[in-house]
């Protein structure tokens, strides 16, 4: 795929999501047309000087700084949103749900709403990138200060089948938990193919600090170190926030790899390329892990040995 054009990333992008849906709808004998994904992110990044240097302020949701760029994000939104409304376009523009603080020094992270349109959501996170580089000096790297938390790009995907959530399906095989579910397809994919994939996921060598083994003194771990999954597990490359039998209705993916400063439209064609694989070739998902994985020799490979400059 070409980084600088996002309209052939955005076509190549929308035919893996067919042949993903595809590949669900052979397997499972069910209906393309009753098929539709739900995809949602979250973009992290810092607020800084014009020079690249830390604010000397802290900013909150309550400063007037902030107060100000929301306003001015969420004006943009809505005039976005009326002028594909007067144009009778069908293009539906992705709302900003919401701007958080996060751990880092004003560190803040946006999130986009729910879509059915992955393409769009890249499009809308590309979107915002340029115009809040516009109003405010941000930083989108991976770890632009070294006694801060990293930066990430989250993509949350769900499969939905006449409206129901299949990644919530029920398991007829009771002894086999992990290796039927297409949520388990898709997981077991995931994990196959992040070596494949990683330079998507982490475009530069700064991303590559994301996936350092933290000291054990250290204060926010909340980034992935190896190719693994769990249940409400933050230091895992795949997350699921819920199991499926706790809450089926938001029982959704929760892929963690990416850095802030990745192709949207790249990783979402991974994202999609290997969950499809994993279901064409029904791969059986490892055991989720529940410690943290930088501590577990056993919970997989460690995500920093995949790059070539790795000591």
């Amino acid at each position: 795929m070409n980084e600088n054009d996002t309209t052939t990333d955005g076509k190549k992008l929308q035919e893996q999501v067919n042949d993903f849906l595809k590949s669900i709808s052979t397997i499972l004998d069910i209906n393309y047309d009753d098929l539709e994904v739900k995809v949602s992110a979250e973009l992290e990044f810092y607020l800084i000087k014009a020079n690249g240097e830390q604010l000397s302020e802290r900013l909150n949701l309550k400063s007037e700084k902030i107060k100000e760029l929301t306003e001015k994000l969420l004006t943009y939104d809505d005039k976005v949103k009326r002028i594909n409304d007067d144009k009778n376009n069908d293009k539906k523009f992705i709302r900003i749900e919401s701007l958080e603080e996060e751990d880092g020094y004003n560190q803040f992270e946006v999130q986009f709403l729910p879509t059915n349109n992955p393409v769009e959501l890249a499009e809308n996170i590309i979107n915002f990138k340029n115009l809040i580089s516009k109003i405010t000096n941000v930083d989108f790297r991976a770890k632009p200060y070294d006694a801060e938390p990293t930066s990430s790009l989250h993509f949350h995907i769900s499969v939905y089948y006449k409206g129901l959530n299949l990644f919530a399906k029920d398991n007829p095989y009771e002894d086999d938990e992990y290796h039927y579910l297409p949520l388990y397809w898709c997981i077991a994919g995931l994990l196959k193919l992040t070596p494949k994939f990683i330079k998507y996921y982490a475009p530069t060598e700064n991303c590559q600090e994301r996936y350092v083994i933290p000291k054990r003194y250290q204060k926010y771990i909340h980034y992935p170190t190896r190719i693994c999954w769990g249940f409400n597990n933050r230091t895992c490359a795949i997350r699921i926030p819920r199991k499926p039998s706790e809450d089926p209705l938001n029982c959704r993916i929760e892929h963690r790899l990416s850095s802030s400063i990745a192709n949207p439209y790249l990783v979402l064609f991974a994202i999609f390329y290997s969950m499809k694989y994993g279901v064409i070739n029904e791969l059986e998902a490892p055991e989720p892990v529940y410690t943290r994985a930088f501590e577990d020799d056993e919970a997989g490979k460690l995500i920093i040995e995949l790059f070539d400059n790795f000591q």
